[in-house]
C-alpha cells in the first residue's frame, strides 16, 4: 500500500520518531499515553498540536506575502518600461507623420534607382 505524503508531512513524522527515540519512549507510543508521559491532557496535546500548524501555516503565509509582494513590484517596473516604450514609438510614429517620412520614403522607393557612372 502506497500513501501520498507531503515533504512536510514526512519531515513531521520523521522527526517526530527521531525525537520520541532521543527522549527514550517508543516510537509507536499512541497521543494518549504520549499526553500523559508529557504530563499534559490528551485535548492540551492537540491543541497545542494545532497551534504549531498554525504558527506553520503563518510564517509560509508571510513568506508567501513577500515572494507576492516581490513579483508585483517587479511586475509594476516591468508595466512601466512598456508604457514608455508604448509612449516613445507614439511620440516617433507622430513625429514620422508630422514630417512626412512615409511619403519621403514611399517617393523615395518608386524613383528609379541611379547609374553611377
Amino acid at each position: 500500500m502506497s500513501i501520498k505524503l507531503t515533504k512536510e508531512e514526512l519531515a513531521t513524522i520523521v522527526n517526530g520518531r527521531r525525537i520520541l527515540r532521543e527522549k527514550g519512549l517508543d516510537p509507536n507510543m499512541d497521543v494518549k499515553t504520549l499526553c500523559q508521559e508529557a504530563g499534559i491532557s490528551r485535548k492540551t496535546g492537540y491543541q497545542w498540536a494545532n497551534e504549531n500548524i498554525v504558527s506553520d501555516l503563518s510564517e509560509k503565509n508571510k513568506c508567501l506575502e513577500s515572494k507576492l509582494k516581490s513579483h508585483e513590484e517587479k511586475c509594476a517596473a516591468v508595466e512601466k518600461e512598456a508604457d514608455d516604450l508604448k509612449f516613445k514609438l507614439d511620440c516617433r510614429e507622430a513625429a514620422w507623420e508630422i514630417h512626412g517620412v512615409d511619403d519621403w520614403l514611399s517617393k523615395k522607393k518608386s524613383a528609379k534607382p541611379r547609374k553611377n557612372g
